[in-house]
Parts: C-alpha cells; structure tokens; sequence
C-alpha cells in the first residue's frame, strides 16, 4: 500500500551526541511541547510524520501519525532531508520543536575512554543549524521554529532575537520561549503579522497547528479519536 506524505513534520526531544561507545552529550528536552503538537495535529485531521529522539517518549500510535527515531544532531538533519527531498506532491510544514545541540565532541572514541585520568578536556565542534537548511531542502516548505532563551532574557530582548531568526531562516512563525519555563509553559509566537502571548503547551501546539494549516492551505482529513499527547 502507498503511504501519504505526511503534510506536517514535527520533530521532538533531545538529540544525542556520542562521546564515545556508551557516553553522549544531550540535554533535559523530553518532548512534551512536540507531543502536544502532534496531538493537535492529529485532531485536526492531519497526517504527520515525528522524528522523535531515541530518549524521548514517542506520541500515542494513530493511523495518520508515522514515527521515525534519530540520534544526532546530523542523524536527525539526514532523516529530516529525506522526509523533504525528492520534491513530494502537496504541501508541508515542518514544526521544528526538538532540542538540536550547537555542538557536538569533535571526535568519537572507539569504544569506552578510560576513567582512570582525574581530568579529560573534550573539544567540541558547531553542529550544522537545521531551520538555517530547511528551505534549501525545500523551498515552499512552511517553517515554524522555536526560539529558546536564559531564564534571565528580558522579554524585549527574546522577541528581537525570535524576530531575527524568522527573517533569517525564512520561517513563518517562531515559537519563542526561556528555560526553565516554571510550572506553566509561557511563550510567544512571532510572525509577520505581530506577536501572540500564548500560555500553556497546548495552547501553543495549536497556534503552531494554526500556522501550517493557514499557511499551506493543508486540510485535515477528519477529526481524530486519539486525545493528549502521552506524559507531559
């Protein structure tokens, strides 16, 4: 049977990058903000496509959601590329809500570094920024990026960055927020068209739901029976 391209790609979690056959680099994204995206996605009728991090926990099982797990930084640039290329038929957004590290160990030992020295100095090197990639991969896709900023980032200041990455990668909406965001989810959602104050994670995956489907002209396909998006 011939699968559908999915209409909407979310990634979500953490990636994770090898030190060397069993430590990584990785980071406190468990995915809950993408669950939540797929979630109202699927309520809304669409098909989606998450590329989920090995460490997170994946969206409940429904017959348009397909998974796909990654690991790396470029694992996951990789996995996205070919979700993107060849050209497919129809429209797509990309939700890009994963937690991608800037950087990663500039080489993997071969099996387990040895803990016998006091002291190890690892070099790190810049991983490639995906949203940066994204319109490369492909041109009409819709971008909705996520902007994460210091807890101690004065809300002026998070906006203008927010404002300056979605001219720079050309997204339609940036989701800007800090960390730790407290007990409940706060953000902001930057377009051409102003700013939104948005408060809790649900609230937000619709927004971004919102954005991919106004701006691609993406219709659902009926309301989905599946509720949540697993543990928050």
């Amino acid at each position: 049977m011939r699968v559908r391209p999915a209409a909407l790609i979310v990634t979500l979690g953490g990636t994770v990058e090898a030190v060397d056959a069993v430590r990584v680099l990785t980071n406190l994204s468990g995915g809950g903000l993408g669950r939540e995206i797929v979630a109202a996605a699927l309520a809304r009728g669409l098909r989606v496509h998450a590329l989920v991090s090995v460490l997170a926990a994946a969206p409940p099982p429904h017959r348009r959601l397909t998974v796909e797990r990654f690991t790396s930084a470029r694992d996951l640039g990789r996995r996205l590329r070919a979700q993107l290329q060849p050209r497919r038929a129809g429209a797509v957004a990309v939700a890009m809500a994963a937690a991608v590290a800037d950087y990663r160990p500039a080489r993997v030992t071969r099996g387990k570094l040895s803990s016998t020295p006091a002291a190890r100095t690892l070099r790190l090197v810049r991983n490639p920024k995906l949203i940066d990639a994204i319109h490369r991969w492909r041109p009409d896709a819709v971008l909705v990026s996520f902007k994460l900023a210091a807890a101690d980032t004065a809300d002026g200041a998070l906006l203008d960055l927010a404002h300056r990455q979605r001219l720079r990668t050309r997204s339609r909406a940036v989701v800007a927020n800090r960390w730790p965001s407290g007990g409940v989810h706060r953000a902001w959602l930057v377009s051409a068209e102003g700013v939104q104050r948005l408060v809790g994670r649900r609230q937000i995956a619709r927004a971004v739901v919102d954005v991919a489907m106004s701006r691609t002209g993406i219709a659902g396909g009926g309301r989905a029976s599946v509720r949540g998006g697993g543990r928050r």
